[in-house]
């Protein structure tokens, strides 16, 4: 678990939720990724009084998620690690359930779950709908968008360690990792159990958050095709740069979005909206980002509703 800037409550609910596991042998390595955020590290101190499993790890200075998993991942003793995000809760028995998959299954690498959804003061607004689970719906769908929930993943550390890790992205640094595991032949399967509540942001969304999103998504995606093709890792943190810096595309597509999702509000209120569907038409016709989000997201619900027989 990586730790930045969350509330104490969500951090306690967080940590609360690894330490009450029904699977009791564990370690438990909480990195302290913002050295400044006093309240973080008490609170994380106070729990290792307690319970001698926690490992703290506080960087001298900020470095981001991808490089704070990646010294986890090098400190961890065990052969299984499991992912958690420190304002999401994990069910009792999320651990247990992994693990005997594990036991029953040798062959997996990675596992995710599915999970239900929270909102910001914890109360159940919602769950993910089906997902896919086998290793071939899950090889078939993800070149396409990505069902495995980050937070809730368990993986063998050869297999982590194989791919050297997370990559520093902006954004979607677990799907680039996924898509490379992909291509390196381990196995990824999904449990439908619902064993992670994950937490619901209000405007966690910016339109430049967005923008960055669909931008990583096209790299990342364009990567593991080149990757598949030559045979060769030619990855590059200047390419990806350069390739998500583009002001004059991000304007146009950020009037566009916005117009696009004014349009769907507009038919959610009445599904007989001219406007609406105006605004959401001439959104997919005028810019080629919104009509490439548009037609990832709805080959994904496809894909995914075929794969789980719906």
């Amino acid at each position: 678990m990586s730790t930045y800037n969350e509330e104490t409550k969500e951090l306690s609910s967080a940590i609360d939720s690894i330490l009450q596991q029904s699977y009791t042998d564990f370690e438990f390595i909480i990195i302290i990724d913002n050295p400044n955020n006093k309240n973080l590290l008490s609170t994380v101190e106070k729990y290792a009084e307690m319970d001698n499993r926690i490992h703290i790890i506080s960087n001298k200075k900020n470095m981001g998620l991808a490089a704070s998993l990646n010294i986890g991942l090098q400190e961890a003793n065990g052969e299984l690690i499991a992912r958690m995000d420190a304002d999401d809760i994990s069910a009792k028995d999320r651990f247990e359930r992994q693990i005997a998959h594990f036991l029953n299954h040798p062959s997996t690498d990675i596992l995710s779950t599915n999970c239900f959804y929270i909102d910001e003061d914890g109360k159940l607004i919602g769950k993910k709908s089906e997902i896919p689970t086998t290793k071939e719906a899950i090889e078939k769908i993800l070149p396409i968008g990505s069902s495995i929930i980050h937070p809730s993943v368990m993986g063998k550390k050869v297999a982590f360690l194989k791919m050297k890790g997370y990559r520093k992205l902006e954004t979607a640094e677990d799907y680039d990792l996924w898509l490379r595991m992909l291509s390196a032949g381990i196995i990824i399967r999904s449990l439908p159990d619902y064993l992670l509540y994950y937490r619901i942001r209000k405007n966690s969304m910016t339109k430049s958050n967005v923008y960055r999103q669909i931008m990583t998504d096209i790299f990342i995606r364009e990567d593991y095709k080149k990757r598949i093709k030559d045979k060769s890792d030619v990855f590059s943190e200047k390419k990806y740069k350069k390739f998500i810096t583009n002001n004059k595309q991000k304007q146009k597509f950020n009037y566009y979005y916005e117009r696009f999702t004014l349009g769907v509000e507009k038919i959610q209120k009445n599904k007989f909206s001219l406007t609406g569907y105006g605004d959401v038409l001439s959104s997919l016709l005028m810019n080629k980002l919104v009509r490439y989000m548009f037609k990832m997201l709805l080959s994904y619900k496809v894909m995914v509703k075929k794969a789980c027989g719906e």
